[in-house]
């Protein structure tokens, strides 16, 4: 890995590669990482899904949203002002609306999301190390929310490429997730 002076620097370093990444690849990538997930047993036991919709090139979960949608409750992240967000369950795409930030978010008079220890958590990033923790937008949105606890497990979500050793200057307060899944392996962080 680069040697880099700042954390900003690296994540702009593979927010590049991510979106330099060619299409067949993100496509079959991610058909993979869904796949790995429905056949782990964290996601069979769990009777909820919190996930989220792919923008640009993140991991594209439509196959297991189309599961959890026909088989477990989904819920899916509504940013509600510059620094929070919150997760709401839905039934149903079509209660999705490109929102301000020009992601599909729920919209409407939708049930707010209360997880539990049976809740998995699918969590997006740019990049991610061996040891999971990961690199989104930077703008914390995820560690501030998954800082509430009270929910099973987290699993990060990462393309091969984009899976590293180790990411500089991760703190105590980044969030890190139990499992990093790459089309290619499931890496285990912790043991659940």
């Amino acid at each position: 890995m680069n040697a880099y002076k700042t954390k900003e620097e690296a994540r702009k370093y593979y927010a590049s590669l991510r979106k330099n990444l060619e299409t067949e690849y993100v496509k079959n990538a991610s058909l993979e990482i869904c796949k790995k997930i429905m056949a782990d047993e964290n996601y069979k036991k769990a009777r909820s899904v919190a996930a989220y919709m792919a923008i640009g090139n993140e991991i594209d979960l439509s196959l297991l949203i189309s599961d959890v949608i026909n088989n477990k409750k989904l819920f899916l992240p509504k940013v509600l002002d510059g620094e929070n967000m919150e997760f709401y369950e839905i039934s149903d795409i079509s209660e999705l609306k490109v929102q301000s930030i020009g992601i599909l978010e729920p919209y409407g008079d939708l049930k707010k999301a209360y997880f539990n220890t049976d809740t998995l958590i699918i969590v997006p990033g740019i990049v991610f190390d061996k040891d999971g923790y990961r690199y989104g937008y930077g703008k914390g949105y995820y560690d501030r929310y998954f800082f509430k606890g009270g929910f099973g497990c987290k699993i990060g979500v990462c393309y091969d490429r984009l899976l590293c050793e180790k990411l500089p200057q991760t703190t105590e307060f980044d969030m890190t997730s139990d499992i990093v899944v790459t089309e290619n392996e499931i890496h285990h962080v912790k043991d659940n």
